[in-house]
């Protein structure tokens, strides 16, 4: 399973959808997330080799209908990164709340740093 399919069914259980790098056409009727990789500074230290395992910067914003929905989503959002089994995971500050007026959505946005071992053929 690679990196986005393992990241989208650790967080499928808090909601309705997940989706990565788009927005759906049509607002669903759930709380949903939509999940981004928005890069970052990369490194390793070993000398003239690749490590055996990479890292992803990983932006996760949850919507929901209710305001008072929010911080549980944010909460639930930083619980499941916080178990899931990836060799290393942290957040990369703490999450940000903004509302979408139009849609008359509400939002947790999380970065977090992951380091996984990545799928080889």
């Amino acid at each position: 399973m690679t990196f986005e399919e393992t990241l989208r069914n650790i967080l499928l259980p808090l909601v309705t959808n997940v989706w990565w790098d788009q927005t759906p056409d049509v607002v669903p009727p759930g709380d949903y997330i939509l999940l981004s990789r928005p890069g970052g500074r990369a490194g390793w230290y070993l000398d003239n080799q690749l490590p055996d395992h990479k890292h992803a910067r990983v932006q996760i914003t949850g919507f929901c209908k209710r305001s008072e929905d929010r911080e549980k989503l944010a909460g639930k959002i930083e619980a499941a990164m916080a178990a899931a089994e990836f060799p290393a995971c942290e957040p990369q500050g703490n999450w940000r709340g903004f509302s979408h007026p139009t849609l008359k959505l509400y939002a947790c946005l999380w970065q977090f740093g992951v380091w996984y071992k990545p799928d080889v053929p």
